[in-house]
């Protein structure tokens, strides 16, 4: 949990942190190639999240059957029992 009075946080990291980040990132990657780097970073985050949401639909979409065995102990001593009466 964040600690109050703060200001924003996102992910764990203020806004100073953030700048920090950004200014540290132009300097190694310079400003040529640092809207290359987040158009790709953009596009990778697009395809994780359409990944997690097409997989999300096919869980809840998934209709799950009964399971075949007793799911208690009383269950599987009534079906033994049935079995061997009918033997």
């Amino acid at each position: 949990m964040p600690p109050k009075g703060r200001g924003s946080r996102m992910f764990g990291v203020g806004p100073a942190e953030l700048v920090i980040v950004l200014v540290v990132a132009l300097l190694v990657f310079g400003p040529k190639r640092l809207p290359e780097i987040g158009r790709s970073l953009g596009a990778a985050m697009r395809q994780l999240r359409q990944a997690s949401n097409d997989f999300t639909s096919l869980i809840n979409s998934t209709e799950f059957d009964e399971p075949d065995e007793p799911s208690t102990v009383e269950e599987s001593k009534r079906r033994n029992t049935n079995t061997k009466a009918g033997e």
